[in-house]
């Protein structure tokens, strides 16, 4: 890492996301979690694809004669609960049911398609969104090969449970519906993440008493970088909802690492504690009496603005990321304003989604990437055991698109006319890092934790 910089002090970002909780033992993984969630819907013994055929078997028992659709579409909703088998005190949202119908529909080989949550939402907005030009939106799912398990029997289901199906366009009630359901399918959207964040919390406690705390602290101290010459300044940017400012906390206070900010951009998992609500506004005293973010999920803003087809009053709007930050206060637990200044990004555990883009566009324009010096740091997963080394290398060679793929499109933001070629210029001015995540393992060799 070149030691050629002017500034006094230096200045470190840490970027981790949800490949961070996995390094250290959380079961914080999309499958973790829908394996959990239809477990307690249905038990261990109901299969989630019975479930939703029994569904989708009288869904047409919503059709276009019941004109008055307002007042009887949640008594057909809570209707369907009679013919699955919830457990007690479980309540099924519209969004279980989304993703138990892209679990019904797309193929199966690749579990990730129908358990990646923000690409499913974005395309169930997308569908339910008439005469919005909004095209090809789902040619990046791979549907079973099956007859009936077609995009647009896909679709049509969709419809169908968010009630759109049926739904004339031209109706002069049509804009008013599709509003207000929009604003439905949002509040049963917090009501899932609320789902999502239980669970997250209760994996934390769980993994605690088995070293996820400790693993945590050894990998912080493995991804901060210190220059002996200069005074270090630390900032951390979780993507992730389960350790928050009391970690931060926790490591000035226990383990000597003074971080200056530890911000949760998309909420925290146990936001609505009490106790954790108390402590956070006792040592944040300019945020007493706001609530703390819940957990989010948020689709990409790009595609939706540059849509050049797209309506005015595009309802898909309410579900990007831009939107759902400001709606949902995230800013009331987080200090810093800009990122400025920075000699190093090192970016930890992060798939690089171009839903996160924004994000990683307005940090780099903060710190003037192309013509500072900042060095950005990259970690990729990687095992580095001996039976490993091909996917390891697959692994990298993926990662490493990934990290052109962000890199360029930043790029080509830039006013600067060869922006384009920041890649480039990075490289040769070795700024630019991609590093097996083995190299900063929480654990030892042998899997024990490091003391």
């Amino acid at each position: 890492m070149s030691e050629d910089i002017k500034n006094e002090k230096f200045n470190q970002l840490l970027i981790i996301g949800n490949g961070f909780d996995l390094a250290c033992g959380l079961k914080s993984r999309y499958k973790d979690f829908f394996k959990w969630r239809f477990e307690q819907l249905f038990g261990k013994k109901v299969d989630p694809n019975d479930v939703i055929n029994e569904l989708l078997k009288d869904s047409d028992v919503i059709g276009p004669s019941n004109n008055n659709y307002y007042s009887k579409f949640y008594d057909f909703w809570y209707g369907y609960y009679r013919n699955v088998n919830l457990k007690k005190d479980c309540y099924l949202t519209r969004w279980d049911c989304m993703f138990l119908i892209a679990k019904n529909y797309l193929d199966d080989v690749d579990d990730l398609q129908w358990q990646d949550i923000e690409n499913i939402i974005y395309n169930v907005v997308s569908i339910i969104l008439e005469n919005s030009g909004a095209s090809n939106f789902t040619d990046d799912l791979i549907f079973k090969n099956k007859i009936r398990d077609t995009k647009e029997n896909f679709e049509k289901e969709i419809r169908r449970f968010t009630y759109t199906e049926f739904i004339n366009t031209n109706d002069v009630n049509y804009v008013r519906f599709n509003t207000r359901n929009t604003v439905v399918l949002l509040n049963e959207l917090k009501k899932f993440e609320r789902i999502f964040a239980k669970y997250i919390g209760r994996e934390v406690k769980k993994a605690n008493c088995n070293g996820y705390s400790d693993n945590a602290v050894n990998l912080v101290k493995k991804l901060l970088k210190s220059n002996p010459a200069r005074f270090a300044s630390y900032e951390v940017l979780s993507f992730n909802y389960s350790l928050d400012e009391r970690f931060r906390v926790y490591l000035k206070g226990w383990k000597r690492i003074n971080i200056d900010s530890w911000s949760n951009i998309h909420g925290i998992a146990e936001y609505d504690d009490k106790k954790v609500i108390d402590y956070l506004n006792e040592i944040n005293p300019n945020n007493r009496g706001k609530e703390l973010p819940a957990p989010i999920f948020g689709i990409d803003n790009h595609e939706i603005l540059e849509d050049k087809n797209k309506e005015e009053n595009d309802p898909r709007i309410i579900f990007t990321k831009p939107y759902r930050l400001i709606d949902n206060r995230v800013n009331s637990i987080r200090k810093t304003s800009s990122y400025k200044n920075l000699d190093l990004i090192t970016i930890y555990g992060h798939s690089l989604g171009e839903a996160d883009y924004s994000y990683f566009e307005t940090i780099f324009d903060d710190c003037n990437l192309y013509h500072s010096k900042t060095i950005v740091q990259f970690y990729c997963y990687c095992t580095g055991k001996k039976e490993d080394k091909v996917e390891d290398q697959i692994g990298r060679r993926k990662y490493i698109k990934s990290v052109v793929n962000l890199l360029t499109d930043y790029g080509q933001t830039l006013s600067e006319k060869h922006g384009e070629n920041i890649v480039n210029k990075m490289i040769l001015e070795n700024r630019l890092e991609v590093l097996p995540s083995s190299e900063v393992d929480p654990k030892g060799s042998d899997g024990k934790k490091l003391n």
